[in-house]
């Protein structure tokens, strides 16, 4: 098994460092977090814009 290899040691942990990231990212971009109670999933309406 080596290091860079498509099953290597570092896969695990570049995956995770790559989601969080994009996490972060889309948190960034929304204005609110992925599994945040206040984001506009349905639960209430979004704000209008007139």
């Amino acid at each position: 098994m080596t290091l860079t290899s498509p099953d290597g040691l570092l896969k695990a942990p570049t995956k995770t460092v790559i989601e969080t990231a994009l996490d972060e990212e889309l948190s960034e971009h929304l204005g609110y977090d992925k599994h945040a109670v206040e984001g506009h999933n349905g639960a209430t309406p979004a704000p209008r814009q007139s």
